[in-house]
């Protein structure tokens, strides 16, 4: 019986022990991700916040000697230098979305529009150059395309 009691007090102790430990291993824990989100990444350490403005997709009708032949889907996304770049692309958007929109239909009205990696390496770098222009200098690292898509009309 004496035997007995010691051994469940010894469980007891190692149980203790654990939930101290992982108390402590998880105060460590949150103790990290608040320094992480002081020096301005998601909370854990040595991962920035990322800087990306994702706008909503654009459909670009591409008219044609008076007549509409494709529409043109573009998802877009403006990669901004640090947070605060972030911050003044966001207040800008009406501005970029507007400067986009009217940008794309005068490229996409005289270029034709094949889907190829050249075409749309060159409308990302231009877009960059026009959100530049509407925001700012010195705010844009790039414009992405995350997804294009064009409906042909006969």
């Amino acid at each position: 019986m004496r035997h007995l009691r010691r051994l469940s007090w010894i469980f007891i102790f190692v149980g203790a022990l654990a939930l101290g430990a992982g108390s402590a291993h998880a105060g460590g824990a949150k103790k990290e991700e608040e320094q992480g989100k002081e020096e301005g990444g998601h909370g854990k350490k040595g991962q920035p916040e990322t800087n990306f403005v994702q706008l909503d997709p654009f459909v670009v009708p591409v008219i044609r000697n008076g007549q509409l032949q494709r529409h043109v889907t573009l998802s877009l996304s403006i990669e901004a230098k640090d947070p605060a770049s972030r911050a003044k692309v966001e207040a800008a958007m009406p501005r970029v979305r507007d400067a986009f929109a009217r940008d794309l239909h005068a490229f996409l009205a005289v270029v034709p529009y094949d889907g190829s990696g050249a075409l749309l390496q060159s409308m990302t770098r231009r877009l960059a150059r026009v959100a530049e222009r509407a925001v700012g200098g010195g705010l844009i690292k790039a414009v992405l395309l995350q997804g294009a898509a064009d409906r042909t009309f006969s």
